[in-house]
C-alpha cells in the first residue's frame, strides 16, 4: 500500500476521490455522534491545503434505509465551510460537477448505498465512480471489511492509495496482534458467533477474557443458569462449552435484571422467567477490575449492557477502571467509540479505532478486502 502523504505535492488540481465513512448514527433525523467524521477532518484539510479537488464518497444507513446526504451536508459545512453537493451518485451530472470543482474545494457525492451497484460490487458502477476522480484514496478503514464497489472495485480503474487515518489504524492494530502479557480481552455487544474467529486467534495469548452483554448468554446453559426472557442469538455449542470450561473466562457473579417488578441485582444463577438481563452486577465488575489491575495490555470492544436503554452503569464503570489502569488500552470502534464520544469519555485511551467490525476482522485475519484491493493495484 502507498500512502497519500508520499504524493501530496503532486495533487494540486487533481480530483481526489476520497472514500470516507460518514455512516453516522441517526436518531429522529439528526446525527447523534460525529466521531468518524471528526477523525477524517485532518485528511480532508490536508488535501484542501494541497490544492486538491476533493470528491467525498461514503455510505449512510439508518433504520435499514439509505437516506439522502442532504442533512449530512449541513454537518460537513459546519466543519469545512463551503461544500458542493453533487445531488447524484455517479454518471454524467456528478462527473461534470467534479470537473468544475476549484482546487482546495470539496464536493460531496450522494449516498453510495442508493445505487444497488455499490453493495453488489458492480464493475459498471465502479467504473462510473472512477470517472469522478483522477486518484482514489481510501480513508474508510471502518468500511473496508466489505467487498463493495467503492472499496474494492474502484481500485481497478484508478491510481489508488491508503489515507493517513487508515494507515494509523493498521499500525496501531498491528501492535495489538502481538500484545504484551498479561493480556486481557474484553468483548461485549450482541453476537458471540461473529467474534469466534477473534477469540480463537487470541485465546492462547489472552490471560483473561471477559464476555459481557448478550455475548455471554450462550455460556449460561453450561453453567446451569437460565436467561429469563432475554433474546439472544445462539452460537456454536462446542465453542460456547469450551469457553464455559476455561479458567481464563471470567464467570459473572451477579447481574442487573429488569422484569415485571422493575430493576434488581441478583446472582447470575437467579434470573427469573419474566426478567431480562441488562448489565453486569457490582460483584462481577469488582472481579473484572482485579483482572484489569493485573494486565499490561487490554483490548476492549462492545458495551457491557443495554446502554441504549439506560443500563450503562457497568460500561461507564469499566471505562473508569480502564482509565485508572497502567495497562495500554486499545478500543475497538463502532458502537463503543460512539458511546465514548457521546459521553465525553475518549481521553485516556491509547487507541480508539473508527471501525468496529473492521478492527475485529483485521485482528482475526491480519488483512481486509479494502487492504487487499490496494495491494493489488498495479498503477
Amino acid at each position: 500500500m502507498r500512502g497519500v502523504n508520499s504524493v501530496i505535492q503532486k495533487l494540486y488540481g487533481k480530483r481526489v476521490l476520497l472514500r470516507v465513512d460518514f455512516n453516522l448514527p441517526m436518531a429522529d433525523g439528526k446525527f447523534s455522534d460525529e466521531f468518524r467524521l471528526l477523525k477524517t477532518l485532518p485528511t480532508i484539510k490536508l488535501l484542501k491545503r494541497s490544492g486538491a479537488k476533493i470528491v467525498l464518497i461514503s455510505h449512510l444507513e439508518s433504520a435499514g434505509k439509505n437516506p439522502s446526504f442532504r442533512p449530512l451536508l449541513k454537518v460537513i459545512k459546519k466543519h469545512l465551510g463551503e461544500v458542493v453537493f453533487a445531488g447524484d451518485i455517479a454518471g454524467g451530472k456528478a462527473e461534470r460537477k467534479t470537473k468544475s470543482v476549484r482546487p482546495g474545494r470539496v464536493l460531496l457525492v450522494e449516498n453510495l448505498r442508493r445505487n444497488p451497484g455499490e453493495e453488489k460490487n458492480s464493475p459498471g458502477f465502479a467504473r462510473k465512480l472512477a470517472r469522478l476522480g483522477d486518484i482514489y484514496v481510501n480513508e474508510a478503514f471502518s468500511a473496508s471489511h466489505r467487498k463493495h464497489a467503492s472499496i474494492t472495485g474502484v481500485t481497478k480503474y484508478l491510481p489508488s492509495f491508503v489515507g493517513p487515518l487508515f494507515l494509523s489504524e493498521i499500525q496501531a492494530l498491528k501492535k495489538a496482534m502481538n500484545p504484551p502479557r498479561p493480556f486481557m480481552l474484553i468483548l461485549g455487544g450482541n453476537k458471540l458467533q461473529t467474534k469466534i474467529p477473534l477469540i480463537e486467534k487470541f485465546f492462547n495469548k489472552a490471560d483473561s477474557i471477559v464476555l459481557a452483554g448478550l455475548m455471554m448468554l450462550p455460556l449460561f446453559p453450561f453453567f446451569g443458569w437460565g436467561t429469563g426472557r432475554t433474546a439472544y442469538e445462539k452460537a456454536s455449542r462446542g465453542f460456547a462449552e469450551k469457553l464455559s470450561r476455561s479458567p481464563k473466562v471470567l464467570k459473572p457473579k451477579d447481574l442487573v435484571l429488569f422484569g415485571p417488578k422493575g430493576r434488581r441485582v441478583a446472582g447470575s444463577g437467579s434470573v427469573l422467567a419474566g426478567e431480562i438481563i441488562c448489565d453486569l452486577g457490582p460483584e462481577s465488575l469488582k472481579d473484572m477490575t482485579l483482572k484489569i489491575k493485573k494486565s499490561s495490555f487490554i483490548f476492549w470492544n462492545g458495551p457491557l449492557g443495554r446502554i441504549e436503554d439506560g443500563f450503562d452503569k457497568g460500561t461507564i464503570f469499566l471505562v473508569r477502571a480502564l482509565k485508572r489502569s497502567r495497562a495500554k488500552v486499545f478500543v475497538g470502534g463502532g458502537d463503543t467509540a460512539g458511546f465514548l464520544h457521546r459521553n465525553g469519555l475518549t481521553k485516556g485511551f491509547d487507541f480508539i479505532s473508527t471501525g468496529g467490525g473492521a478492527s475485529l476482522e483485521y485482528l482475526a485475519k491480519g488483512t481486509l478486502p479494502g487492504i487487499e484491493a490496494l495491494k493489488k493495484f498495479r498503477g
